[in-house]
């Protein structure tokens, strides 16, 4: 089994030594009629070994930290992550009084917010290749420190193009923080758990959202803006601090003995630097679960990006007080906690056909209730059983969503492209932000129609139901490509009889510059419809 030496094994072995040969071991995904592949999975299995240390290796050959291990790497993530997202949220949620104090109008505030979100969208599509090659915990250090550091400049800023230069720097410095995140699950921990990491990780999303609001709040009643940009940004240079020695220090991502390593030759041919990145993005098209991937996150982006409106969609429908308007506005995040708190807890327990089942029922649940908003179905009236229609209904399209937003998508980037999964997840990201502006461009003109709202909400029906199509092709995708060796594993095997007799050699189909061609074993059988 993995974890056994060579030693342990070499007088004992059925085999003659000359007959072990260095192989790429594909997974295939066994098919359960298939009796003979079954037996020469076992076979193999029980014939390979690595030399890994037995105590991060664990039955199913799976490495990583167990223990307090584990419990330090998820602390680490959680709490980095919270502490990253009350500061991004601190230019928001003091927009209005930064805009009283300095004396802008609503465009100029709409001019910061969108100069914002182009540095979101900047950093996005490009800081991956960086997450990759830094590491995952000092590029979420990083990414921390600096987030403090251009939160104080935010508030010593004294004019309009001061606030725009610090509140773009932040949000620059705020946005690879989700892939460092992912690269550190990537280097820390095993496959298998990273679904139910991502799953924690979005709950840390939401309950920093909600935390933000409350502390800001709290903060504002004693003390200026300006103070507490400045009491934020010492809380997050402590809490980077803090959290450094949880774990230990990134390795730099170079080939391990207990990641699987990938067939993408091509990406050598970029070479390093910015021309080596452009080049790794360019081929990572190649993957076809990951143009499907970034036809998903497009349409869900642009569905949940509305969440910056939702307060205004309330108060352009709803007669009430601003009090109660927020209040109703909480239903949009809420239903994207609710989700990851439930749902998403059963998502990370099941196999492949019961994960690709519950998320695309949540996302037609979603479809459901956006479809009902844009149909009217809640009415016009100021009722209060019209007003609860709206706010369940606007729950319910977050709430199907949750899932499909925060788990697959991240969590493919890192189990089949471990080392670009921060490029992966940055530009699965950044491509989506790109789709939800254009959606809010559309937005600000059909808002200026006489459908209003309800059109609003019937093409982001169109987008959830595109979505919901996207996605579909992704899980056929990545059935696909775990059938088909996308996840192959550079290990030393031997060859047993069994095996032998019901699996095939192939030479590996590579390019001319493959130093030394590397046979691939195969099950002789066809997974060509991906299921």
């Amino acid at each position: 089994m993995l974890g056994s030496s060579e030693t342990e094994r070499g007088a004992s072995s059925p085999i003659n030594t000359d007959s072990r040969r260095t192989l790429l071991l594909l997974s295939p995904i066994p098919d359960p009629d298939d009796v003979a592949t079954e037996t020469a999975a076992k076979a193999l299995a029980g014939s390979v070994t690595d030399g890994s240390d037995a105590s991060d290796t664990d039955r199913d050959g799976e490495a990583g930290v167990r223990g307090w291990a584990q419990v330090r790497v998820g602390t680490f993530i959680l709490c980095s992550y919270f502490a990253e997202v009350i500061l991004g949220n601190a230019p928001g949620t003091l927009l209005p009084f930064i805009a009283h104090d300095l004396a802008l109008d609503p465009s100029d505030s709409a001019r910061l917010s969108a100069v914002a979100t182009a540095a979101v969208c900047v950093s996005k599509l490009t800081m991956g290749p960086v997450v990759d090659r830094v590491g995952g915990k000092r590029s979420a250090l990083a990414s921390l420190v600096l987030v403090a550091v251009a939160l104080a400049g935010l508030g010593l800023a004294s004019s309009s193009a001061a606030v725009g230069a610090t509140w773009a720097a932040l949000a620059w410095s705020n946005a690879p923080m989700w892939p460092a995140e992912a690269v550190v699950m990537k280097e820390q921990l095993r496959p298998s758990a990273v679904d139910g990491y991502f799953r924690l990780l979005s709950i840390s999303s939401r309950l920093g959202v909600f935390s933000s609001m409350g502390l800001f709040a709290g903060l504002l009643a004693v003390m200026n803006w300006r103070a507490v940009c400045l009491v934020m940004s010492l809380f997050g240079a402590v809490a980077a601090v803090s959290l450094a020695p949880l774990i230990p220090s990134s390795p730099r991502p170079a080939t391990s003995s207990r990641e699987p390593q990938h067939r993408q030759p091509r990406h050598e041919a970029g070479g390093g630097g910015c021309r080596g990145c452009l080049w790794e993005a360019v081929t990572l098209l190649e993957l076809r679960w990951y143009r499907w991937a970034l036809a998903a996150m497009s349409g869900l982006m642009m569905v949940l990006n509305m969440g910056y409106l939702i307060t205004t969609f309330f108060a352009d429908t709803v007669d009430a007080s601003d009090s109660s308007i927020l209040l109703m506005s909480m239903s949009f995040p809420a239903g994207i906690l609710a989700c990851q708190v439930f749902p998403a807890h059963y998502y990370s327990r099941r196999d492949h056909h019961g994960r690709r089942r519950l998320c695309l029922g949540l996302q037609c649940v979603s479809l459901a209730g956006v479809t009902a908003l844009g149909l009217g179905a809640a009415g016009e009236a100021n009722s209060p059983a019209a007003i609860a229609a709206k706010v369940a209904l606007v729950f319910t399209t977050t709430f199907g969503l949750g899932v499909a937003y925060y788990i697959p998508l991240h969590a493919a980037s890192v189990k089949l492209a471990p080392e670009r999964a921060g490029l992966c997840n940055s530009s699965i990201d950044g491509v989506g932000y790109v789709a939800s502006i254009l959606f809010q461009v559309a937005m600000s003109y059909i808002l200026k129609t006489p459908v209003g709202w309800r059109g609003v909400w019937l093409i982001a029906a169109g987008c959830v139901a595109f979505s919901i199509l996207a996605m579909d092709r992704f899980y056929a995708a990545v059935r696909l490509a775990e059938a088909h060796g996308a996840r192959a594993v550079g290990i030393e095997l031997e060859v047993l009889p069994a095996a032998a007799s019901v699996a095939k050699v192939q030479p590996r189909r590579g390019t001319d510059d493959d130093e030394g061609a590397v046979p691939l074993l195969q099950p002789d059988r066809d997974d060509s419809d991906g299921y």
